[in-house]
């Protein structure tokens, strides 16, 4: 006997609408129209991912303030708290002698110097500071030791060696403690933290080459 072989009734399609074994629709037009939106939607998020850049964190306050030897009017050096582009003109305020009330303009940072004699202690030990020449926009008719300022602080002293100094853009504020040693200055820079800490920030020596009456407390 022969084998009957058997055939099975092809499935029709009508236009471009047509059915799957389970029983499901699908269109193809349908179909196109999602994987174009999918397109869309995917190339958006990698538009967006290569354009996004990273938010700048703010700078502390301590590096709006640096120090300022004019003891040379003609030839005055800095150390910047943070740096600036050369030229930049910056504000600055007297320490010694005699003492400065509010900030004074200008002095322009220049190219750095290879025989730094300020120093900036690092922990316990004491290393030379990125010292700049500088050069002044009307030079003083004596020379004095200052302090480098961003522009718009406000400042109060509370005693004669001790500064306060504020931004009305920041909530921190700024203490600045500065004393004689037997042949120098120093000055140390903190800021205000949680709890009326204060937190040390920068601690700046500027031998004067000479005996001075020292005036710094006892440690």
């Amino acid at each position: 006997m022969m084998a009957t072989e058997r055939i099975l009734p092809r499935r029709r399609l009508s236009g471009t609408a047509g059915q799957i074994p389970d029983g499901r629709f699908f269109s193809r037009s349908t179909a196109s129209v999602l994987l174009a939106l999918a397109g869309l939607f995917l190339g958006g998020t990698s538009a967006q991912a290569d354009t996004a850049q990273p938010v700048p964190s703010a700078s502390p306050v301590s590096s709006r303030v640096g120090l300022l030897d004019a003891r040379r009017p003609d030839a005055p050096r800095l150390v910047l708290g943070q740096l600036q582009p050369e030229g930049a003109a910056l504000h600055y305020l007297r320490l010694s002698p005699p003492m400065g009330k509010k900030p004074e303009c200008c002095v322009q940072a220049g190219a750095a110097v290879q025989d730094a004699s300020i120093l900036q202690y690092r922990g316990e030990d004491a290393v030379p500071a990125d010292e700049r020449d500088a050069k002044f926009q009307k030079a003083p008719e004596e020379g004095f030791v200052g302090l480098l300022l961003a522009k718009n602080a406000v400042v109060s002293r509370t005693h004669a060696h001790r500064v306060v100094l504020r931004w009305p853009d920041r909530k921190a504020r700024l203490r600045v403690d500065h004393c004689l040693s037997s042949e120098g200055m120093h000055v140390k820079v903190a800021e205000s933290g949680a709890k009326g800490q204060w937190v040390p920030k920068a601690h700046y020596y500027l031998p004067l080459g000479a005996d001075v009456t020292p005036d710094c407390p006892a440690s």
